[in-house]
Parts: structure tokens; C-alpha cells; sequence
């Protein structure tokens, strides 16, 4: 758990230092520090979900509760943004476990030869995910008058999501042999 929790926590680091810097020089937005074309720390979180299942809950909450604490979001807020963040992330993996007649909140399997079903259940877990914080995240944004904001966290979403899993493919043996170590 804590290991998940510091994960997540410099993929937020990484994304409000460098990706939102370097996305503020093409967007000319005052949302460019509050939604992302290219979100990071989803991606790190769909694939935490994915492999741990229920076990990424509570690092995702934290992470999210700390990010949102750190960048001086009042606590209520912070809470809500983090209940959502998990919300966001439990239902499209509890339907596909649902699809797939899998226990509820069952994790996926990390086998080498899973890999292509891995990536495809992936994938469908960060648009599925993408659409739900999309929609709850423009609500909460609602008063901000921001246009394409749902289109904007939903893009940040699956991008990340696609740059995160594209690292973790290119190195899945030093993480595996870093997990087998762990375990």
C-alpha cells in the first residue's frame, strides 16, 4: 500500500511540475493547472487498479487526498475529489469483472502471456473511467464557464493512461522482477 501511495504520488509530482508546465506554453487557459490533455497519475491509476483490484483504493484516495491538499484545495473539496477518484475507478472495473463473470472486485492476472488481454481490459478501464471523472469532474467545475473541460479531462485521462501502459510494457520485466522481490 505504501509503495502504491508513493507511486501515485510522483506521478502527481511529475504531472504538476513538468506536464502541466509544459502544457501551459500551447494552452493559453486558466484551467491548465485544473484539467490536463495528458493526465499521468490515471494512468498509473488504472493500471494499479487493474493488477491490484481492491488493494489500489486506498493509495488512491490518499494520493489523491495529499495532491489536493498540497495544492491548497480545502479539505471538504479534497475529500469529495477523492471519493470521486476512486468511484471513478471501481465501477467500470466491477462491470467488467461483472462481463466477465470475475468476483466483483477481483484484480487481473500479471502473466506474460496476458499481456494483450491485459492491455485491451486496460484500455477499456481508462475510457470507461475517463467518461464517469469526466462527467463528475465538469459538474464540480460547472461555475468555471470552461469550454471543452469534459472533453479535456477525458482525453488527460486516456492519453495518460496510454503513456503510462506504453512504460510499463516497455519495461514489464524489471517490473515484474522488481514485484517478484517485493512479494
Amino acid at each position: 500500500m505504501v509503495v502504491q501511495t508513493m507511486l501515485l504520488l510522483a506521478a502527481f509530482l511529475i504531472q504538476y511540475q513538468v506536464m502541466f508546465p509544459i502544457e501551459s506554453l500551447f494552452i493559453d487557459l486558466a484551467s491548465s493547472s485544473i484539467v490536463s490533455f495528458v493526465f499521468l497519475p490515471h494512468g498509473v491509476k488504472t493500471i494499479l487498479l487493474a493488477l491490484t483490484g481492491p488493494a489500489a483504493i486506498i493509495p488512491v484516495f490518499l494520493s489523491q487526498l495529499i495532491s489536493d491538499l498540497v495544492l491548497g484545495h480545502t479539505l471538504n473539496y479534497s475529500v469529495i475529489s477523492s471519493f470521486e477518484s476512486v468511484i471513478a475507478l471501481i465501477i467500470p472495473l466491477m462491470l467488467l469483472n461483472y462481463m466477465t463473470n470475475n468476483r466483483t472486485l477481483a484484480s487481473l492476472r500479471l502473466d506474460m502471456d496476458y499481456n494483450l488481454s491485459l492491455i485491451r481490459i486496460v484500455l477499456a478501464l481508462a475510457v470507461m473511467q475517463g467518461l464517469i471523472n469526466s462527467l463528475i469532474r465538469s459538474v464540480i467545475h460547472e461555475q468555471s464557464g470552461l469550454s471543452l473541460l469534459s472533453f479535456r479531462y477525458l482525453s488527460g485521462d486516456i492519453v495518460g493512461t496510454i503513456l503510462v501502459l506504453g512504460l510499463v510494457i516497455l519495461l514489464r520485466r524489471h517490473i515484474i522482477m522488481g514485484l517478484r522481490k517485493l512479494i
